[in-house]
């Protein structure tokens, strides 16, 4: 039995045109040969109210065109003008594509589209393959983002770090000296600066290498960081020079602390071989809004040469006399 026998047989006519009339993925529409529409299902109802011209049936058929339609031969018997892609709906606005079959009756002219499965088919299998391959390129892109912020970070890390001992290095120490000194001068908080330069260092370097020198260095920074709280900056300025940089501290505080590092640095453990390791530290603390970094630090190392002027291990503060002696 055929499908048409089959729905004949089990659902009146009635039901079928009823079916088709609601059916809005099939297109079903009566012309008069002038464009005047007649009738019209629910499907093609739609596709006329999204047009911004109204029900103007003169739009609707943009490929093959009406005139185009009108001109054409029906098939003898079937009435049959034209069976194929029939692009449908408004050329500067929403048109789509369907497969189309039109028949004239008398001078009518009825037209009947449906969706080409095959090809919606294709398109969603070709959806899903941009879209596989969009979210590939996606990840790709998201993974060279990931790179680029670890390489950026990375860069950024050497450029402010010293490589032997981790440990900030002169340019980040001014960028940091600059922040504090306006930070201070914003609430009006004391702020001391310790420059601690190892003494004898190049003996060391000379007599065991540069290898056990470094290990010297890598010991002196954490012993500075072991005495430096987490608001402290502690920075290789250079050589065997390092910076300490006190925010919120008083000079009592700081002459306070230079001696508690220099007596860490004296204790450390060392390379053997190696005698004790001793070290000079000057103390200058920021003397106001008027005081900038390169004044304050001049006063710090100013201190620290009077102090390796003075017989080395000990500690002098800035405009001030000798306190702290070695062993004190």
């Amino acid at each position: 039995m055929t499908i048409g026998r089959l729905v004949g047989a089990i659902t009146p006519r009635a039901q079928v045109m009823r079916f088709l009339n609601d059916s809005i993925s099939t297109l079903l529409a009566l012309f008069e040969a002038d464009g005047t529409l007649v009738e019209a299902n629910r499907g093609f109802r739609h596709l006329l109210e999204s047009m911004p011209d109204g029900r103007d049936p003169a739009v609707v058929f943009v490929n093959p065109g009406l005139a185009e339609l009108n001109g054409m031969a029906d098939e003898a018997g079937t009435g049959l003008v034209y069976r194929g892609l029939m692009t449908v709906g408004n050329v500067d606005c929403d048109s789509d594509t369907w497969l189309g079959t039109v028949y004239r009756v008398g001078y009518q002219l009825l037209v009947a589209c449906e969706r080409d499965i095959a090809a919606d088919r294709n398109l969603r299998v070709e959806l899903f393959r941009l879209t596989d391959e969009y979210a590939a390129k996606e990840r790709m892109l998201a993974k060279a983002h990931r790179e680029l912020a670890r390489r950026t970070a990375e860069v950024e890390r050497l450029t402010f770090t010293d490589s032997l001992t981790d440990l900030p290095n002169r340019r980040a120490f001014d960028q940091e000296l600059e922040r504090e000194i306006l930070r201070s001068a914003r609430y009006g908080e004391p702020l001391s600066l310790l420059i601690v330069d190892l003494d004898h260092f190049k003996r060391v370097n000379d007599r065991f290498g540069h290898a056990v020198g470094d290990d010297v260095l890598r010991s002196v920074a954490a012993s500075l960081r072991a005495e430096a709280r987490g608001v402290d900056t502690v920075a290789r300025w250079g050589g065997e020079e390092f910076a300490v940089l006190v925010p919120a501290t008083g000079m009592d505080s700081a002459r306070r602390l230079a001696e508690r590092i220099r007596r860490r640095i004296g204790k450390m453990s060392r390379p053997e071989g190696v005698a004790p390791i001793t070290a000079s530290v000057g103390v200058a603390g920021w003397l106001g809004p008027d005081d900038g970094s390169a004044a304050l630090f001049k006063r710090a190392d100013r201190a620290l040469y009077k102090a390796k002027h003075d017989g080395r291990n000990r500690i002098r503060v800035a405009d001030e006399g000798p306190e702290c002696q070695a062993g004190s």
